[in-house]
C-alpha cells in the first residue's frame, strides 16, 4: 500500500536521505593546505592564433618551459621567457615525410613528464579511405628538435567508418588514444 513498508518505500526513503546529504563531503576529501608553492599566474601569454578554422586548440608545457599550442591548421612551439624565439609549422608540413593525402585537424598536445619530451597526435582524412592517425614523439624536450612521426590506421574496422575527436593520455609506458569511429 501507499506509505507502507514495500520496498519501494524503502528506495524512496534511501533517495530522500541521500539527496538531503547530497553535499556533504567526507572529511578525508576536503582541501588541506599543504607545503605546496602557490601556482604562478601569468596572462598575456599570446599562443596559436586563431585562422577561421575551428581551432581546436590545445597546449602542454615541459618542465623548462617550453611551450607546443596546437589548433586545427598549426603547430607554434615557444619558449614562455622567450616568446620571441618560436617556430610555426603546418600540420600538412610537420607530418610531410608520411606523405598522407586528406585533410589535417584535430591536433592534441601533451608533455611526457617521465621521458621529457612532447606527443601530438592529430588525424588525417574525412573519409575511411584516407583516414590516418598521426601520432609523434619528440627525441627530446626539445620541441624544434627531431620528432619520431608515424600513421596509425584511422579506419581500424575496415567497416567505412574514420576517426574524428582525438583523446590522448600517457603512463610511463603507455600512451593511450581514443577516438570516435564516424
Amino acid at each position: 500500500t501507499p506509505g507502507g513498508n514495500s520496498y519501494r518505500a524503502q528506495l524512496n526513503a534511501q533517495k530522500a536521505n541521500i539527496a538531503e546529504h547530497k553535499y556533504d563531503m567526507p572529511s578525508s576529501y576536503k582541501s588541506q593546505t599543504g607545503d605546496m608553492e602557490n601556482p604562478l599566474i601569468s596572462d598575456g601569454f599570446e599562443a596559436n592564433g586563431f585562422n577561421g578554422i575551428p581551432n581546436d586548440n590545445d597546449a602542454a608545457i615541459s618542465n623548462d618551459g617550453q611551450v607546443i599550442s596546437v589548433v586545427n591548421s598549426t603547430i607554434l612551439i615557444t619558449h614562455i621567457d622567450n616568446p620571441s624565439e618560436s617556430e610555426l609549422v603546418s600540420l600538412e608540413a610537420f607530418s610531410e615525410e608520411l606523405g598522407l593525402p586528406g585533410g589535417k585537424f584535430d591536433p592534441k598536445v601533451i608533455y611526457d613528464e617521465e621521458y621529457d619530451r612532447f606527443i601530438i597526435v592529430f588525424l588525417n582524412g574525412y573519409e575511411s579511405l584516407e583516414s590516418e592517425i598521426v601520432v609523434a614523439f619528440s627525441f627530446s624536450n626539445d620541441a624544434m628538435g627531431d620528432w619520431n612521426v608515424y600513421a596509425v590506421p584511422g579506419a581500424p574496422l575496415n567497416d567505412g567508418t574514420w576517426s574524428d575527436y582525438p583523446m590522448i593520455a600517457s603512463t610511463d609506458q603507455e600512451l593511450f588514444l581514443t577516438v570516435n569511429l564516424l
